[in-house]
């Protein structure tokens, strides 16, 4: 997959973007303010219980609030969480969905008290390191330098302590990046995302439903979805646009139109 959409596919497929700013702004802030613009009314902190299929359209079962109608759903949620959503005739296999797994991503971060890595991110060879990103112009650190190192499939992480981290990841920069063995450490944190991914196991492609199910209506998008991607945010894109597809026919034939939802 590598070759064929890095190197293959056209001469600037292997163009590597990243964002300069936290995410959120992206992700969160930007996508709110042109869903606004469009006249889309964005719901937060309200959580579906249930998708009822009905005769005109469906019910969604909201905790602690008033159902919702619809005229289409578009199910955006972990798998698991899908799988326990998905109504009984959608189609789609729950067991298939848990049988996905999920797979976690630890963070280390470092502040250091200087610069010590020219470069906007690197990969590591031969080193712990799998990933290592500058953060310091999205923190807006005034001085120093906030460097991020990113270790995906990170079962053997996941339950190290910090101190343990830091004992493994700080010589490890220092043999990547010779400038952090004079810089003073003045800060060292860890993240951890125990679910941040489906597991990418032989046989996973099998687990993976594309976006139509049984219902007509009713569609799935997520980055587990068959994308024909890995477990990325440019494959959770491409599934909403694959959602969507599926059910605009669904909407324009509605004469009134009540409300699609994204779950």
């Amino acid at each position: 997959y590598v070759f064929q959409e890095g190197l293959l596919r056209d001469p600037t497929a292997g163009d590597v973007g990243y964002a300069r700013v936290p995410l959120g702004e992206i992700h969160d802030a930007a996508a709110r303010r042109a869903l606004a613009e469009a006249g889309v009314e964005v719901r937060l902190r309200r959580g579906v219980t249930a998708i009822v299929p009905e005769v005109d359209g469906f019910r969604v079962e909201i905790n602690a609030a008033p159902s919702m109608a619809a005229d289409a759903v578009i199910l955006a949620v972990p798998h698991d969480r899908a799988a326990r959503l998905l109504p009984s005739d959608s189609g789609v296999d729950p067991t298939r969905l848990a049988g996905l797994g999920t797979s976690p991503i630890v963070n280390v971060h470092v502040v250091y008290d200087r610069h010590v890595f020219d470069l906007a991110f690197a990969a590591g060879v031969r080193t712990p390191v799998q990933w290592v990103f500058d953060r310091t112009r999205g923190a807006r650190l005034e001085h120093g330098q906030y460097l991020v190192v990113s270790l995906s499939a990170a079962e053997a992480e996941l339950d190290m302590s910090g101190d343990d981290l830091r004992d493994r990841f700080l010589p490890a920069l220092a043999d990547l990046l010779p400038a952090a063995r004079e810089a003073r450490v003045e800060t060292f944190f860890v993240t951890r995302e125990h679910a941040a991914t489906f597991r990418a196991a032989p046989g996973a492609r099998a687990r993976r439903p594309g976006p139509r199910t049984a219902i007509p209506g009713l569609a799935l998008a997520g980055a587990w979805t068959d994308t024909g991607w890995p477990a990325t945010m440019e494959g959770a894109v491409r599934s909403g646009h694959a959602a969507a597809r599926e059910v605009l026919p669904t909407l324009v034939r509605e004469l009134e139109p009540r409300t699609a939802v994204a779950v």
